[in-house]
């Protein structure tokens, strides 16, 4: 179970960072963009303080 929440938590920050540099790159709409950043950030924001509790 630590181990998926640590894998969910890192791909919540890739989708923070990635869609930025696709947008960038032009491989990327702006909608598009704010909605896998949105994701991101929710499964960042979800499951970073758990990681945190465990450890």
């Amino acid at each position: 179970m630590r181990t998926l929440l640590l894998w969910i938590g890192r791909l919540g920050l890739a989708f923070t960072i990635l869609p930025a540099v696709l947008f960038f790159a032009g491989t990327l709409t702006l909608s598009a963009t704010k909605l896998v950043m949105l994701v991101g950030m929710v499964l960042w924001f979800v499951t970073a303080p758990i990681n945190q509790r465990v450890n």
